[in-house]
Parts: structure tokens; C-alpha cells; sequence
């Protein structure tokens, strides 16, 4: 027998009992949005070591520590698709714990399944618009010279000093992208504690 809630009755076990039941995001009916969101998290966290651990590792086993354009390109996009669609999942779950602890006896209302698989699908479409972005700041550069990257990780900065042109401007829309994602990332993790 529980303890009597003041609020419509309940009492606080059955309160308890519903607040660990959460989102029915995958086919067990136990299991939380939150354990989906973490488990695709993980897996966000496993390709992005997949995109860069084999060359890292190839490097170290041959002389030859080269990386073709379309391979560097392949690199620079999964590296920012993983990483985007990472820490829109990890504002995804901030609100889903907001909403967890602040609104228990509505929770499973709010966060049903099409909204579960909704943010997902937010937040990987919004990772893959940041790769696209900034696969689209240095696809089209001219490269001149001896075109070595001095990193064994293809990203922005060591790619745009490579550009034969000059990349002043482009360097501060990469600032600009990174750094606005950066900035609305952590007002919402604010907002959500």
C-alpha cells in the first residue's frame, strides 16, 4: 500500500512505477526513450572512432601515410554527421529527463513513440545538414602544392590551409557554423536544467 498523493489521487508508487515507464521507443514495453537515445548515442560515439580509428591504425602499420580526396571528403563527412547527430541527441535527452522528472504523470503522454522516433529523426537530420555544410566549405577549393595534411584525422583547418585560395572567409563561416550549434546546443542544456 502506498503513500497518498495529494495530486488526483495517486498514490506514490503507482507514481513511481509510471515515471520508470517510459517512451515505448523500441519493441519491450520496459524499456525508456532514454535507454534508446543513449544506445544511439553509443553508436554515434562507435562510428565516429570507426570513421577514424582505420586510418589512424593504417598509418602506424606503412610507410605511406597518404589519404585520397574523395577518402578525405568520405572522412570529413561521417566525422561531422556522427558528431552533429550527436549532440542533438544529447539535447533530446536532456528534455526527455525534463520531462521525466517534471511532468512524471504526463510523461507518457508527451514522449509516445512518434515523438520518440520524431527527435530522432530531427536529430540526425540535423547532423546531417551540419556535415553537409561543411563538406560544402571545401569540396570546391582549389588545392595546390605538396597537399600533405600534417594530422591523421581529415577535418576543416589542416584542409583549409592546404586551399590555394584565400580562406579567411570561409574559416569564419566554419567558426560561425560550429559556433552557433555550439551556442543554441548548450542554451537549450540550460534550459532544460
Amino acid at each position: 500500500m502506498g503513500v497518498e498523493n495529494p495530486v488526483k489521487g495517486y498514490d506514490l508508487e503507482s507514481v513511481q512505477t509510471q515515471s520508470k515507464k517510459f517512451c515505448l521507443c523500441t519493441a519491450h514495453p520496459e524499456s525508456s526513450e532514454n535507454n534508446v537515445l543513449a544506445a544511439d548515442t553509443v553508436g554515434g560515439d562507435g562510428n565516429t572512432e570507426r570513421t577514424i580509428s582505420p586510418k589512424l591504425i593504417i598509418d602506424f602499420l606503412y610507410d605511406k601515410k597518404t589519404i585520397s580526396f574523395p577518402a578525405c571528403m568520405g572522412q570529413l563527412f561521417i566525422e561531422h554527421l556522427f558528431g552533429g547527430a550527436e549532440v542533438f541527441l544529447l539535447v533530446v535527452m536532456a528534455c526527455d529527463r525534463y520531462v521525466a522528472i517534471c511532468k512524471p504523470l504526463q510523461y507518457l503522454n508527451i514522449m509516445n513513440q512518434q515523438v520518440c522516433i520524431l527527435v530522432l529523426v530531427v536529430a540526425w537530420t540535423g547532423g546531417f545538414a551540419h556535415s553537409v555544410v561543411q563538406l560544402a566549405f571545401v569540396y570546391n577549393l582549389p588545392f595546390c602544392g605538396p597537399n600533405v595534411i600534417d594530422h591523421f584525422i581529415c577535418d576543416m583547418y589542416p584542409l583549409l590551409e592546404l586551399a590555394c585560395t584565400d580562406t579567411y572567409f570561409i574559416g569564419l563561416t566554419v567558426v560561425a557554423n560550429n559556433g552557433a550549434i555550439c551556442m543554441v546546443i548548450f542554451i537549450l542544456l540550460l534550459i532544460s536544467y
